[in-house]
C-alpha cells in the first residue's frame, strides 16, 4: 500500500527541514572557523619545526670541522612560535 502526503504532509516535511537547516547552521559556521583555526596553528607549527630542523641540520655539518667549538646560540636561541589561541 503506498501513502500520499498531499499538500500538508510535504509542507510540514518542508518546514521541520527548513528549520533544521537554520538550527544547523551557526553550528556548522562554528566548526568550519574552528577547523580553520586549528589548520593555521598546525601550519604554524610544522612551519616553525622545519626551519628549526633545518637550521639545526645546518649547525650538524659544523661538527665535521675538528676545530667547531659549539654554541648552544648556533641554533638561533629557538624559542616556541606564538600561535594565535595557542598556549605555547
Amino acid at each position: 500500500m503506498t501513502r500520499h502526503l498531499g499538500m500538508a504532509g510535504l509542507a510540514t516535511i518542508l518546514l521541520a527541514s527548513a528549520l533544521i537547516g537554520v538550527a544547523l547552521t551557526p553550528l556548522v559556521v562554528t566548526a568550519a572557523d574552528r577547523m580553520d583555526e586549528l589548520t593555521a596553528r598546525f601550519t604554524t607549527i610544522m612551519t616553525e619545526t622545519m626551519d628549526y630542523l633545518d637550521r639545526a641540520w645546518e649547525v650538524a655539518k659544523m661538527f665535521r670541522n675538528p676545530d667547531y667549538d659549539y654554541d648552544p646560540s648556533d641554533l638561533g636561541n629557538f624559542t616556541l612560535p606564538e600561535t594565535p589561541g595557542g598556549e605555547g
